[in-house]
This record gives C-alpha cells, sequence and structure tokens, in this order.
C-alpha cells in the first residue's frame, strides 16, 4: 500500500473553493440574520431600517386605499390602509414621535377580529407632508436626530419603488 497525501497544488485548490464558498453564501446569511433581527427588533438601527420602509411600501402597495387620523395638522397620526382584497387584512401604522406601532386585524369566518401589534422605537421621528394628499400620494419625512432627511413617498395599490431622496 502506497500513503499518498495531498500536494500543494490540491490543498490549495481545495482551500480556494472553500474561501469561494463561503463569500458567495455570506452575503445571503447575513442579510437573512439582519432581516430576522430587524423584524423582531423593538429599537431599529440604521442597518434594519430600510427593513421598516419595505414594510410599510409593502403594506401600502397591498392596500386598496388609505385613510388618515386626525385629518387635522398633528405630530402625532395613524394611516389605516383598507385592503385590497376581502380576505387580506387591515393594516394600521401608528406615528407617536419616535415610536411606530403596525397593527394587523384579521377577521376569521365568525367575524371575529384579532389583533397583531409590532412597535419600534426609531432614532429621530415621522412627519407628514399632507399637501402631497391631494396628489394622491403619502409622502413621511423622516428626521433623525443626526444626519439627513429622507423623503418616503407611498401611493396605494402600487409598488414603492426603492430610491430615497435626501431633501437637503
Amino acid at each position: 500500500m502506497n500513503a499518498r497525501g495531498l500536494t500543494l497544488f490540491e490543498t490549495v485548490v481545495v482551500l480556494f473553493i472553500g474561501i469561494v464558498l463561503l463569500f458567495s453564501l455570506l452575503p445571503a446569511a447575513i442579510g437573512l440574520l439582519r432581516q430576522q433581527q430587524g423584524l423582531t427588533a423593538s429599537t431599529l438601527s440604521v442597518e434594519t431600517f430600510p427593513l421598516l420602509w419595505e414594510r410599510l411600501g409593502r403594506d401600502f402597495s397591498q392596500a386598496a386605499g388609505a385613510s388618515l387620523e386626525p385629518p387635522f395638522t398633528s405630530p402625532v397620526f395613524r394611516v389605516v390602509l383598507a385592503p385590497l382584497r376581502s380576505d387580506a387584512p387591515g393594516v394600521t401604522w401608528d406615528f407617536r414621535r419616535e415610536t411606530i406601532v403596525r397593527t394587523l386585524v384579521r377577521a376569521d369566518s365568525e367575524g371575529r377580529e384579532t389583533r397583531k401589534e409590532h412597535s419600534w422605537t426609531i432614532d429621530g421621528r415621522f412627519s407628514l407632508l399632507r399637501d402631497e394628499l391631494l396628489y394622491g400620494r403619502w409622502v413621511l419625512r423622516y428626521e433623525p436626530h443626526r444626519g439627513e432627511e429622507e423623503i418616503f413617498a407611498f401611493v396605494p395599490g402600487r409598488p414603492t419603488e426603492p430610491a430615497k431622496a435626501a431633501t437637503r
């Protein structure tokens, strides 16, 4: 029997393949971990804040329409999204200064409602640009304590584009 070991070339090739696989799968794994953390976190960081924007955009795209409470200018407001389909849940977003609360309301076949609520604390606050409502757009301004403010525009029933523009 001849016990032959791996040559240096074979070892380097195997190591190189392993490194390529590691770096190709790493972004997917980090993205899944970031998403899991962001969806369950109570305080949103810079890395997880886009997940809130994505969820808000998805809710708007799946809504038949939206209403605002209270109808007058207020630093604290609620956006009520009417479901596009009858079997879809109703979604409410409460913007309470530095806290945002998302509430899902589902009705079962007997008419009983179940509510699922999730809240996040953010580093800054949202305000609604009410003049844009006349054009059918829901435009939110995010004003962080540090950094540039950002504008987020949503239209019920349409997918939201991922572009965000700084206003300064």
